[in-house]
């Protein structure tokens, strides 16, 4: 019936759609034992998959799911785009706390003993969206098609396809084709915008509504139970304070603790350690332990057996008693197991990565089958030893044209044909203990290196010492022709994988964090020291500083007094361009240039965050004069 005292606007919606029946019927609940801040986490776990959908949503706008622009987009988002760092920052950060939050709701659940009869499908449903959770984190990360996302994809693929029977099957479908690439990148897409959140939705429906059927547990104390609350204005009170708190901490972390780059995905980049998140840090230690013929049991087993017991546990515990003081056995095992899951992950952090992920690592090295077809006729010039003796920066100490010179060390071609006694096994010594030929050598160990390097330097090595001198031919430096700046100036590198790249390729000419002036260390000559850089070089406009020093790392550089020459890294195809790009981040770092720079951060992160906080505290204090009036 229409309500007389109603705008006819008003009537005329209501008789058509009654929000404000329904609206009522969400509302007023009432709440066994009344409001509860512990009851917020559910609330929260909504609000914050809520956020993930709007922030996912807008980084659609800029982001480009291909292989070739995925990071160059997502980097494009965070530097270039007015408060593109705000909502990467508020998906990445809120990713992590919905996975925390959505945890602690399922033990606060479980403690409180609410998952038992009637509210067993609120229960069964909460455990699909836990599995629908992990399935987010897994996709998710995978889509900048970053270094960490693609080895993420790749070993949690290569584990899929360990499992018996079916395993092949499900990598084949979500690699797409024979190799990582476009096509495991569109499935990946598809996957985390479309197929989760569709059954996320389905399944917070269905959570929902038989959360709503059955009612709140409420407290499990007898007593309490005949003190009502009521979700509104009481508890809805308590979830907004609560998602407020969050949404601050989520914005705080944006600005202060932004998410890291790194890098491109590069499959060539064997210097890159691939580690699993800190959600999945627990599963890749158990793989550790199960090997061989055990694997099947890490793989499948663990998991298919943890989902069986979370899924029936409403059934097997039948009990009616709520009280956690009286389900003892049922709290101390699922201590265990919370306290298990904790402590695995904590050993993860501190001890070296699985060597399963290693093993995969190796086995994953390869080219896209296209540059395999054409391969870089100045890369095929050089052996595998000789780019080993220029990666390591050999030619730092040792010249090898056969000619005196100033160096260190002396000129191999001289000192290796001279030597009647130079076999594999005398030149493995000398690369592995050089101290045993000459204690007082001041020529550093390679044992870093794994067997085929030094099987590899070897052979270049023994090629050398049977050589005579001036026959060496010693190639011209690299035609000026060329461009001097190299793609590595478009590409976010990682400092932190930069600084890796430069413990092995420049350490020993360029010195500990750039410091040639560093105790211990004896510099070749003529070599500068990169910390602090030239002030020709330095320049606090990031563009400026990565034009500065870009030609000197892609095309070499002679050493004007005499010492080694800077090697061509980018020219010689030594380095690939995204490694460049991380030890161009790294130069950058030591001399305090943040790579990451925001160009257009619409308002300064940190003006931004002061801003919001003073905002906070003004409805905090009008929310709490509006309570007092009720």
């Amino acid at each position: 019936m229409d309500q007389p005292d109603q705008p006819s606007s008003n009537r005329w919606f209501q008789n058509r759609f009654p929000v404000s029946k329904y609206l009522k019927l969400i509302l007023h609940e009432e709440i066994p034992g009344g409001a509860n801040f512990s009851y917020c986490l559910g609330s929260a776990a909504l609000f914050l998959f809520f956020l993930l959908v709007l922030t996912g949503v807008w980084q659609m706008f800029v982001y480009v799911p291909v292989v070739d622009h995925a990071y160059e987009s997502l980097c494009y988002l965070r530097l270039n785009v007015p408060f593109g760092w705000l909502i990467h920052g508020l998906h990445y950060w809120g990713a992590n706390a919905f996975t925390i939050v959505v945890g602690l709701h399922m033990i606060r659940v479980f403690i409180w003993g609410a998952y038992k009869k009637p509210r067993e499908l609120v229960w069964i449903a909460g455990v699909f969206l836990l599995l629908l959770t992990a399935s987010f984190m897994y996709t998710g990360p995978i889509l900048p098609w970053d270094k960490k996302g693609f080895w993420a994809c790749k070993v949690g693929i290569d584990i899929v396809g360990a499992i018996p029977w079916i395993g092949t099957f499900i990598q084949a479908f979500l690699e797409g084709a024979p190799h990582l690439g476009q096509a495991t990148l569109s499935r990946m897409f598809v996957f985390h915008v479309a197929v989760i959140p569709f059954l996320m939705f389905v399944m917070v429906t269905v959570h929902l509504i038989a959360f709503r059927v059955a009612g709140s547990a409420g407290t499990w104390k007898k007593e309490k139970q005949n003190i009502k609350g009521q979700f509104w204005p009481q508890q809805i009170y308590k979830d907004m304070l609560v998602a407020s708190f969050i949404f601050l901490l989520l914005v705080g972390l944006s600005v202060y603790f932004p998410p890291p780059f790194s890098g491109m995905a590069d499959p060539l980049d064997t210097t890159y350690v691939p580690k699993p998140e800190w959600n999945f840090a627990f599963l890749y230690q158990l793989l550790k332990y199960f090997k061989g013929g055990w694997e099947p049991i890490g793989i499948v087993g663990i998991p298919l057996i943890t989902f069986l017991l979370f899924f029936s546990l409403p059934f097997i515990d039948r009990n009616k008693e709520r009280s956690p003081f009286k389900r003892l056995f049922v709290l101390a095992t699922g201590g265990f197991f919370v306290s298990g899951i904790i402590a695995v992950t904590i050993l993860s952090f501190q001890t070296t990565i699985p060597s399963e992920l290693n093993a995969v690592k190796q086995s994953s090295i390869h080219l896209p089958p296209e540059k395999k077809k054409n391969p870089s006729p100045k890369m095929a010039k050089y052996s595998p030893g000789e780019k080993l003796f220029y990666a390591n920066a050999c030619n730092a100490c040792h010249s090898i044209d056969g000619k005196k010179s100033n160096l260190i060390g002396p000129d191999l071609l001289l000192s290796l044909s001279k030597k009647e006694n130079v076999t594999r096994k005398w030149l493995t010594i000398q690369l592995i203990s050089p101290e045993k030929h000459n204690p007082k050598t001041t020529m550093p160990s390679y044992s870093h290196l794994s067997k085929e390097e030094i099987s590899s330097l070897v052979d270049f090595l023994e090629k050398i010492s049977k050589e005579k001198p001036g026959k060496r031919k010693i190639e011209a430096p690299a035609s000026k022709n060329e461009t001097s700046l190299g793609s590595s100036i478009n590409t976010v590198g990682s400092y932190r994988n930069g600084k890796n790249l430069y413990d092995q390729y420049c350490l020993q000419c360029h010195g500990p964090d750039g410091k040639i002036d560093s105790k211990g260390f004896q510099p070749p000559i003529g070599v500068p020291a990169l910390n602090p850089i030239n002030k020709a070089l330095y320049s606090e406009d990031v563009e400026q500083f990565l034009k500065n020093i870009d030609p000197f790392i892609q095309k070499g550089a002679p050493n004007l007094k005499g010492g080694p020459d800077m090697l061509a890294f980018g020219d010689s195809h030594f380095l690939t361009q995204q490694q460049i790009a991380d030890i161009e981040a790294y130069i950058l770092h030591i001399n305090h240039v943040d790579r990451a720079k925001i160009i257009h951060p619409g308002i300064n992160p940190k003006l931004f965050f002061y801003i919001l906080l003073g905002i906070a505290a003004v409805l905090f204090m009008l929310g709490i004069i509006f309570w007092k009036k009720q």
